[in-house]
């Protein structure tokens, strides 16, 4: 805290001239009067010292200093100097007062105008930066209530026991810790037990029953992983265990120092095992940045999947870690233990020439993080779950329903399709001369379709499938020539006729997310890139025995193909989305309505992402001589094949 005294002194001269731009003054001499002591600051007991150069003459000025040396021959240096202070508020330094004086001029400590700022004044607003003690409380007239940003008087929040000396408590009294507050009494109200580490209170959110469920913590060594993708080198490492419980939120690691500068970003992932090594898909990942590898210390690191997966106990899985660069100097390593120590697992790598490899008697040093078994879920104000907090993608989805679509006036054909995860459909029906679109959206509730646009399909000669691929939904029609048209996802605008590149086709689609593949004959598709409004003939894929393809369907992975007609045993064969020959087939018995048209083949959908839709229709009819006024889609679904 600055401090600030004046003192008095005597008339002293300036040991030279000084320049108006001078920092520093020298005095001949320095010096309490009678006892000759000399001054310094600390003797003065003051931070800051005010002065006049020249007093009484038409160049005096005012400064400032804050440092003294005492020199050897009785001299006296002023330091932190500040020239040329003004003769009026605000009392700053001017560079107008800066002025040349000669030496011998007088100095005095001076009562200058600067002096008496330091002091309060009652008529001025004032802030007071030392510590004031009053004998007495000041009066005032009145004292104000505090505020959340200024102090002030407070009242008691109960009445007090002894009003006539009532006691502040403060928060550390032992008291007040002893007394629960309103959730823990709210916990402490159940029917069993006390709360402790394993028996939560009921408002600890995000809660496990142990955190780790698969494991080996011992690291005495390293392997390699993100070496060149060459035989012998370790491009991928793969560590399989056996969990008990059944949900995992990801993985913890041990990073080992890397070799080099490494550049990449790390991929985790979950596999399933086949044949004692990883196969098919990724179940969960997690991809971490460079900058999130490189910002791990050596030691043990977490990388949670981006969401967390529901495992089979007893079940074999594979922890497989990847790298996005493959460079022999400079990747990740990752600690391992020589011995092994995990009973139920072992450790292999992978490079496209050896395939997996089989590494003896080492472990890496890995947990397995459980998932969590419990969130506390609270009701609003009414009394009731909000809806926000009820995931409906998993609700029972309803099995059969009937939507009016619209057709021509006689002889009418179908086709459906949808986007990956069923939140929306397309229904496309073709009578006389007349095609028509539907858009459909699954309502989150119920898991009911409703129809939200409709347009007019432009062609001459019939339409013949659809698609849904990114933005667009496209249709496959006839004009003078083959055509495929694409139309806005959201609103079924902008219809754009699509370029050929290579053979043209059009008839039953299905697209696997990137490109579109359209029936060419029996057993064979084309498949279609995809760039703007171009559409480029790749070659044609054979699904073995799926015959004349009526409708298709595919997710990134798979195509589900049927050649039924819509009533009785209908199969549907299930193939990999490369072609070749059936992974598994199906065979639904669909009871269609009395009315079926049964020569009208129906249509396959993806309800959910574990669901199979199945369209087909009815005619509406009126009058005896039932003439044909229109179609009812009729929506069914199945457990994925």
């Amino acid at each position: 805290m600055s401090k600030y005294h004046t003192f008095g002194g005597q008339t002293y001269a300036l040991g030279s001239s000084i320049g108006s731009t001078d920092s520093t003054i020298l005095l001949s001499s320095f010096i309490e009067p009678i006892s000759e002591v000399p001054y310094t600051m600390a003797l003065l007991n003051t931070d800051i010292v005010y002065g006049t150069i020249a007093p009484k003459t038409s160049s005096s000025e005012f400064i400032s200093f804050t440092g003294i040396t005492q020199n050897s021959n009785g001299t006296a240096t002023l330091t932190g100097v500040t020239r040329g202070l003004a003769k009026k508020y605000p009392f700053t330094s001017s560079a107008t007062f800066k002025l040349p004086h000669a030496g011998q001029s007088q100095f005095i400590i001076s009562d200058a105008p600067q002096v008496f700022e330091k002091y309060a004044a009652k008529d001025n607003d004032e802030t007071i930066t030392g510590t004031w003690t009053f004998q007495n409380f000041p009066i005032t007239p009145s004292t104000p209530l505090a505020s959340d940003t200024v102090f002030g008087q407070t009242k008691l929040s109960v009445a007090a026991a002894n009003p006539s000396n009532p006691i502040a408590v403060g928060d550390n009294d032992t008291r007040i810790q002893s007394t629960p507050t309103a959730s823990e009494k709210a916990a402490l109200a159940g029917t069993q037990g006390v709360p402790s580490a394993t028996n939560k209170y009921v408002t600890v959110d995000n809660v496990y029953v142990a955190e780790v469920d698969q494991s080996q913590t011992t690291q005495n060594s390293t392997v390699e992983v993100g070496m060149a993708n060459t035989t012998g080198n370790k491009n991928k490492i793969q560590q399989s265990f056996i969990p008990v419980k059944t949900k995992t939120r990801g993985v913890k690691l041990y990073k080992s120092a890397d070799t080099g500068t490494f550049t990449g970003t790390v991929t985790v992932a979950l596999y399933a095992d086949t044949a004692g090594s990883p196969s098919g898909s990724a179940l969960a990942t997690v991809t971490l940045t460079n900058s999130q590898w490189l910002g791990f210390p050596v030691g043990e690191f977490e990388a949670d999947f981006s969401a967390e997966y529901l495992m089979t106990a007893g079940t074999t899985y594979w922890i497989q870690v990847i790298t996005s660069t493959a460079d022999n100097s400079n990747h990740p390593n990752l600690a391992t233990n020589t011995a092994g120590g995990y009973a139920n697992g072992s450790v292999k790598y992978w490079n496209t020439t050896d395939g997996y490899v089989a590494i003896a008697n080492i472990d890496l040093y890995f947990k397995t993080l459980n998932g969590i078994n419990n969130q506390v879920v609270e009701t609003n104000a009414s009394g009731k779950i909000p809806s926000v907090l009820i995931d409906y993608s998993n609700a029972p989805y309803v099995p059969s329903q009937d939507i009016p679509t619209r057709t021509g006036a006689s002889g009418f054909s179908s086709y459906a399709s949808s986007n990956s995860d069923g939140s929306l459909m397309f229904i496309l029906t073709y009578g006389g001369s007349i095609a028509y679109l539907s858009r459909l959206i699954k309502d989150s509730s119920t898991n009911q379709y409703y129809i939200s646009h409709i347009v007019t399909v432009a062609q001459t000669s019939g339409v013949s499938g659809l698609c849904v691929l990114g933005s667009y939904v496209y249709v496959s029609s006839f004009n003078s020539a083959l055509k495929i048209q694409r139309y806005d996802i959201a609103t079924l605008a902008n219809e754009t006729i699509m370029t050929f590149s290579g053979t043209a086709r059009s008839g039953i689609m299905f697209s696997n997310g990137v490109d579109i593949y359209v029936y060419n004959t029996t057993n064979q598709f084309d498949r279609f890139t995809l760039s703007g409004t171009t559409l480029t003939n790749a070659g044609t894929i054979t699904y073995t025995s799926s015959g004349t393809v009526k409708a298709a369907i595919a997710n990134s992975q798979y195509v589900w193909i049927t050649d039924g007609a819509g009533t009785g045993t209908t199969n549907i064969r299930k193939y990999n989305i490369s072609g070749g020959s059936v992974v598994s087939t199906f065979s639904p018995i669909i009871n269609a309505d009395s009315y079926f048209n049964g020569g009208v083949y129906l249509s396959l959908f993806l309800a959910r992402l574990d669901l199979l839709g199945i369209q087909y229709h009815y005619s509406i009819v009126q009058g005896s001589s039932n003439t044909q006024v229109g179609i009812i889609s009729k929506l069914m679904a199945i457990t994925l094949p």
